[in-house]
Formats: C-alpha cells, sequence, structure tokens
C-alpha cells in the first residue's frame, strides 16, 4: 500500500507527473494514487453529497469521474466565432478516445462518430435542431394510408418546426386536407407524434397514452393489455421480475405461449419463467422502462422512415431535412360477399345499357357465332410500391380502350412460413416443423380488408372482416368436389375437425409449406362488383387496395409444445385480370347510347360486422343495421381469442355455445316467425340446419355445399336467415323497406371465459350507375 501525506493538490501534482511516465508495470501504483487522491477528496465533501457518493459506489468509475476528473480539462469542446465551428479538443495524457452519439456528432457538426486526435475541427456548421424540421402526426386505424416517400402510412398531417426552444407556438392550418376514414363510427382519435426517422417525438414533459400496449408500468411489475376492451373477459398479461433471472407472468385467460411477439422475444431473456400467479411486490431487480419504450416505439402499421438530415454546400446546405412531398392516392379496395363460382358464359355487352340479351338482337345470325369481341385476354398486373411484409399492397389497373371482366379478377400470391433464427433474424421452416401451416383458403383469407375505387368513387368496402366473409362464401357456395379439387388452387383443403392436427385437410396444408417451400395460390377477388355478370365499360380505372391479416391470425401451429412464433412473408403479390376488346363498330353504338342513358349494374352488396359478446351473458342484442332491411342475414359465433388470432385455434371455428334462440326483429317483424328451440348438447337443431339450405336456395335439390349435420353441431355453425317477401333467394330486387335490423340470441350457459365475437352478413340490393362522362352514381334506395 502506497501511503503519500500532504493535500489533494499536492496528490494531483505526483499524478500528473507519473502519466508523462506511465507504461503497464506502474498501473498498480497508479490505482493506489487514484484511491487516495479519491479518499481526499471525499474527506471534502459534505455529508450530504458523501451520501450521494456512496450511493454510486457500485457504478465503478462513475464515482471516479464525479469526485476526481475535471471534464473541462480533459475534454472539451470549443467553439471558434470566427469560423463557426466547433472544435473538440482532448489531453492524450487521459484520454485515448472520444465517442458521441450520431444526433450529437450531427448537432455539433462532426461528421465522425469516434475521435482519437488531440485537436480535430467540426467540417460542418452546428445544427441546434438536430436536423429535426418537422414532425409527422399519425393516426393509426383512422385514415387510409397514403403515399409518402416510399411507403404508404396513415399520416394526419406533417407540420414544419418553428420558433426558438422552448417556445410554446400555436399553429393553426387554413389549407384542409381531406382523408377517408376507415371507421364508420369514431369514438376516439389517437394521435402519434413522430419525427422524420420514424422514432416518436420526445416530450419535455406531459403524458402519452400507447393504445393496446401498457396499461399499467412500474419498476419492477408491468400489466399489459392485449385488446381494446378493458371489461370482465379482456385479455391482459402481469409480468413481474422477481430477480434478474427469474420471471413470474400471469395471463387472465391462462393463455401460454404469449400471443404479443414483443412479450416473447422480452420473455426470451430469462432463463426461470413461471406463470399463472400473480406477486404484485416490487423488490429492487429492474427496470421495465427499456421494454416499454420497445413496445412501443414502432405501433405495429408503416411509417415513414426517411433520411433524418443532409448536408453540403450552396442550396443543399440550407435544407436540413429532406423529405418527400405527399403524394395522394386513390382510395382503398374492399371486398363484399356475393355469389361465387358464377359462369360468365353469356356475358353480353349491350345489357349494360338496355337489359337485354345481346342474342335478341342477333336473331339473324347463327347462335354461335361471335360478332361483338375481337379478343380476350388476362393482363398482369403488378403493385404500385416495392412488395414489403407491411400492407397495403396497392394495384391500378388503367384506363383504355378495353373493356374489364370483373368477375375474372384473379389474386396470385407466393408465400412461406418462416421462423425465428439466430441473430433475430427469420429463417425459412425446416422438415422439424411438421405442425405448422396456413389457415383454410389462405389465398383469400391471407387479405384482411379489400377496397375498389372505380374511376375515382370507391364502389367496395370490406371492412377488416374479409377473410371471414370470404371462407362464409366458400362454405355456403361451392360442393364437395369443388372444396375437394378445385379450391385447392386457394389454399383450400377440406376439413372434417377443426383445431385437429390428425386432421387430413390440416395435414395436407401443412406439406404444401413443409420444409421452408414457396407455395402459390390463385384466388378470385371476392367483391359486390365483381359478382354480377356484366362488363365494366372502358376508360375507367380500377384501383385494388389489399391489406394484410396478421400473422398470429393466418397461421395455426397444433403441436401441443411448439410455442415459436411464425411468420407468413410474401414474396410475390400480382394481379390477373380479364381484359375484352369490343368491335368498333359496337363501341360507337355504345357510346351513343350512353348519351341518352346510363349503364347500369344491378348488384349484391354486402355488409359484414362484428360484436363482443362479453364473458357470463346470457342473452344478447345488437343493432346491426339501422337504415336499409337486408334481404338475408348470416350469423355465426367464434371465440374472442381465435376471431383476434391464435396459433393454436382455428379462427373459422364457427360454434353454437349453447344456443338456445336466435332471431331477427326487422321493422316490426320477427324472423323466423316461428322461433328456434335449440339444445345443441341434445341435438336439437334441426329447424335451423333445414332453414339454412333453404335459406339458401339448396333444399330438396342436387345443389348443395355438404354441410353435414354433425358438422352444423360444431365448427360450420351457420344462420341463415331470409327477409325477403317470398323467403326465396330470387333474382329480382326487392322492396325498398327502411328500420333497424336486430339481432336477439338468449344462451342455456353463461358466455365462457374470454368472450365471443357475434360474425352478422347482411346483403341487400344495389344499383350502380355510369354516364357517358364516367361518371359513377350507387343507389341503394330500390323499389
Amino acid at each position: 500500500m502506497l501511503v503519500i501525506d500532504g493535500s489533494a493538490a499536492s496528490y494531483q501534482q505526483k499524478l500528473d507527473e507519473y502519466f508523462s511516465k506511465l507504461n503497464d508495470k506502474n498501473l498498480s501504483i497508479l490505482d493506489e494514487l487514484s484511491m487516495t487522491k479519491l479518499n481526499a477528496e471525499i474527506k471534502t465533501l459534505a455529508e450530504e453529497e458523501r451520501a450521494i457518493l456512496e450511493a454510486t459506489k457500485e457504478m465503478g468509475t462513475e464515482a471516479w469521474i464525479q469526485a476526481y476528473r475535471e471534464i473541462r480539462l480533459v475534454c472539451q469542446f470549443n467553439y471558434d466565432v470566427n469560423k463557426n465551428r466547433f472544435v473538440l479538443n482532448t489531453d492524450p495524457r487521459y484520454v485515448k478516445k472520444v465517442e458521441v452519439s450520431p444526433q450529437l456528432a450531427y448537432i455539433l457538426g462532426f461528421n465522425s462518430t469516434e475521435f482519437m486526435q488531440p485537436e480535430i475541427e467540426a467540417q460542418f456548421v452546428p445544427d441546434m435542431s438536430g436536423g429535426v424540421s418537422s414532425f409527422h402526426v399519425y393516426t393509426p386505424d383512422l385514415i387510409e394510408p397514403m403515399m409518402i416517400g416510399d411507403v404508404t402510412a396513415p399520416v394526419l398531417r406533417i407540420v414544419t418546426i418553428r420558433g426558438a426552444p422552448d417556445q410554446v407556438i400555436e399553429e393553426q392550418f387554413f389549407a384542409i386536407q381531406y382523408h377517408k376514414i376507415l371507421l364508420k363510427e369514431v369514438s376516439e382519435i389517437l394521435i402519434e407524434i413522430r419525427m422524420n426517422s420514424g422514432s416518436l417525438m420526445p416530450f419535455q414533459y406531459g403524458t402519452y397514452q400507447i393504445p393496446a400496449v401498457a396499461i399499467a408500468k412500474f419498476p419492477h411489475c408491468m400489466v399489459v393489455n392485449l385488446d381494446p376492451s378493458t371489461s370482465h373477459g379482456s385479455h391482459w398479461v402481469c409480468i413481474y421480475c422477481a430477480s434478474p433471472l427469474h420471471l413470474e407472468y400471469y395471463d387472465s385467460l391462462g393463455m401460454w405461449p404469449p400471443p404479443s411477439v414483443y412479450i416473447v422475444n422480452h420473455l426470451s431473456r430469462y432463463k426461470q419463467i413461471q406463470y399463472s400467479c400473480l406477486p404484485l411486490q416490487s423488490p429492487n431487480s429492474m427496470d421495465w422502462s427499456a421494454f416499454s419504450s420497445e413496445c412501443v416505439q414502432f405501433g405495429g402499421y408503416n411509417i415513414y422512415r426517411g433520411l433524418p438530415y443532409q448536408r453540403g454546400a450552396g442550396v443543399g446546405a440550407v435544407f436540413r431535412s429532406l423529405m418527400r412531398y405527399l403524394l395522394p392516392i386513390g382510395k382503398q379496395i374492399g371486398s363484399a360477399i356475393g355469389r361465387q363460382g358464377m359462369e360468365s358464359g353469356n356475358r353480353v355487352l349491350t345489357n349494360v345499357l338496355e337489359g337485354k340479351d345481346l342474342k335478341e338482337s342477333l336473331v339473324c345470325e347463327i347462335p354461335p357465332t361471335n360478332v361483338s369481341v375481337v379478343r380476350s385476354f388476362f393482363r398482369q398486373v403488378l403493385p404500385l410500391a416495392t412488395i414489403t411484409q407491411e400492407s397495403p399492397y396497392l394495384f391500378r389497373l388503367y384506363s383504355d380502350n378495353l373493356w374489364t371482366d370483373l368477375s375474372r379478377i384473379y389474386l396470385y400470391l407466393e408465400l412461406s412460413i418462416e421462423k425465428p433464427g439466430a441473430n433475430d433474424k427469420w429463417i425459412a421452416i425446416d422438415d422439424t416443423d411438421t405442425s405448422v401451416s396456413a389457415i383454410q383458403g389462405i389465398g383469400q383469407t391471407f387479405v384482411q380488408q379489400l377496397k375498389v375505387t372505380v374511376g375515382n368513387t370507391e364502389v367496395y368496402d370490406s371492412g377488416n372482416l374479409y377473410p371471414f366473409k370470404a371462407y362464409i362464401t366458400n362454405e355456403l357456395s361451392f360442393p364437395i368436389n369443388a372444396k375437394k379439387n378445385f379450391l385447392g388452387s386457394t389454399g383450400y383443403y377440406h376439413t372434417v375437425n377443426q383445431d385437429d392436427s390428425t386432421d387430413e385437410g390440416f395435414k395436407e396444408r401443412c406439406k404444401i409449406f413443409k420444409g421452408g417451400k414457396n407455395a402459390q395460390f390463385l384466388s378470385r377477388l371476392d367483391f359486390d362488383l365483381g359478382n354480377q355478370e356484366l362488363y365494366l365499360l372502358n376508360n375507367l380505372d380500377l384501383l385494388f387496395t389489399i391489406y394484410k391479416a396478421k400473422d398470429v391470425f393466418l397461421l395455426q401451429t397444433l403441436k401441443a409444445n411448439d410455442t415459436t412464433k411464425y411468420r407468413l412473408t410474401v414474396h410475390d403479390v400480382k394481379i390477373y385480370a380479364k381484359m375484352v376488346e369490343v368491335q368498333p363498330s359496337l363501341n360507337m353504338s355504345l357510346y351513343k347510347t350512353l348519351e341518352k342513358q346510363p349503364a347500369t349494374y344491378a348488384v349484391r352488396k354486402t355488409e359484414i360486422k362484428s360484436s363482443f359478446i362479453s364473458v357470463g351473458r346470457y342473452e344478447f342484442e345488437y343493432n346491426v343495421f339501422s337504415a336499409t332491411i337486408p334481404r338475408r342475414v348470416t350469423i355465426a359465433l367464434v371465440g374472442n381469442s381465435a376471431f383476434h388470432g391464435d396459433y393454436k385455434l382455428s379462427p373459422f371455428m364457427f360454434e353454437p355455445f349453447d344456443l338456445r334462440e336466435i332471431s331477427i326483429h326487422a321493422g316490426g317483424v320477427v324472423y323466423p316467425a316461428v322461433p328456434y328451440k335449440l339444445n345443441f348438447s341434445k341435438d336439437h337443431f334441426v329447424s335451423a340446419f333445414v332453414d339454412m339450405y333453404e335459406a339458401l336456395g339448396m333444399a330438396n335439390s342436387e345443389r348443395s355445399f355438404d354441410i353435414s349435420m354433425a358438422q352444423f353441431k360444431k365448427g360450420w355453425t351457420f344462420f341463415v336467415i331470409p327477409l325477403t317477401s317470398t323467403l326465396d333467394d330470387s333474382c329480382g330486387f326487392e322492396l325498398l323497406r327502411s328500420g333497424t335490423t336486430n339481432v336477439r340470441a338468449t344462451f342455456n350457459s353463461p358466455i365462457p371465459l374470454g368472450g365471443v365475437e357475434m360474425i352478422v352478413l347482411g346483403e341487400f340490393d344495389q344499383m350502380i350507375m355510369v354516364d357517358y362522362n364516367r361518371h359513377i352514381v350507387t343507389d341503394s334506395k330500390l323499389g
């Protein structure tokens, strides 16, 4: 032990002398000198300061830095007023290298973050704004995404930053910007403010709300809400850190593994995890702030991550932030239920304008002779932007002199399944992943939302329930031979038992992705205007907007011990559209007719909605439609967890949940007139089963969609109730009836834990008219 007497100044002098002769052999002596100097400095501190220093002992060199090192003499940034530059000066006796953050380097004008010279001058003038000249206001799940840079993002407005630091700026926007709202009913508006880089804008003070992530946050225990509901039966988890290596986890629905990829990534850091317990003590072990920031930094939707800044001379130096202008894009496309598999052999062009079959006006011609169409072909349409794993995917079919067969619009997909690999990289599944597959009919159920815009008018929006609409349409339209053969092109494989790893349909869906193979699918897009037989007039743009569903919804693994969080990777996506070239003479004749009257398209409009039934309820009433009474309603019930996505559950497991009665009240009339008396545990459901076939026009007929009574009891429970005057599925229009449409249901047993989602699909009559100038008018009020 080296003992030196004297003041702290004498210690400093001896240290300075020794630094000039420093070598590896004398490091221990240097440590003793440093400790002696530190102890001398501590003695001069006040009692409160010594208490603070004592609390920071475990921080290692931090105490030395605070009590001994004089930073201003060792490392300092000096500002040269003549050159308008910062200069970094360091003392080589104490400092070998200086590292600063990229943001600080930019602010001070340096183009490097590491410095090893004793003196270095900045290349650029300082920029105290940090390159942040504007911020982006996002409204996720409220407005349609628009094109900004190389992505489509829900940007409400870009705001230019001005004013001095700490100055309160009030801005009024007189230039109105219009955005398409995604929701029909808006109860609250949540915004996120982000910088050009995509990171959340830091606030000097205040609070902000993060939807569907952290509800309550404590130093060592955190409660996370996993669904937007806060009522009984909602899904939430509690995470409690008992020690740096031990974690305790509680799930309100008893689910394991956690459904959130952020939670799974965080839990993987711990060697020991105990779940299904709820201790709320708070020992001093860990801070959750980093994990909370990780969960909310990027909110699960596309955001613009452009160049944070650009520096240079001349004009380029004036613009500290290079931003691309917002480009308006066409409205997105939605999907709606309608007839599928309809034959279009007798499509006629004049039927668009006059409602007549072409054969009636060509009675002198030989019937098999085609005198109207020159040629037909399928056009390949590529997406407007680069294919990524983030939707939406936009496809524009540009206007020309060709007519479009809307019933022949196909979506091509090339997909594979990947799993997390080393270094947080995604790798293809291998032969050991034998029990993972996509959900039924992935070629269509891949789409969460579909929107179709003709010209500048949106003619269809499916909402976010397109997978359920597409699945219900297939199940209630095609016979079993089509399901086992043709629908294989959409990824549909006939299933007998849902959520069963031994089911042959599930095994076949696993095979198409086995070993990391890329699977191809070709599926017809199902939207209202595409479910009628008439060609769309030429010189009309078509814009299709397709949103991808979540991976946890699209994929299913039924192996009990498989906790891997897979993802569905998109390799290619295209659209194929059938185009028709008409004889020029017929085109001229149709143009003259359009000058007198518009072209009319009779459409079966569809709307699909859902409502949550909370746990423990015996009765439920849902006001579905409030304006026009539909002509037919289809109702199905599915578990809440499966509805929102669960790797272990099929989202199409439609069960009765011990339903006792279900009816529709529309315009003061109850349907069916004779109430159902159901008891599925005793197989008392034959009336509802027969009515399903009756409402679809397949009772007492060879036509069938081949759903047996055993399947109707569990897995394929669809209540199809006609509301037309004849109770038949006639092709004609119904008289307009206005009023509210309610669904009422009662249950023999309480709704189970987790809750149930009721899905309601309504069909309406609609007329779409296109005039000579290609203006589009829709009219649903037909009588």
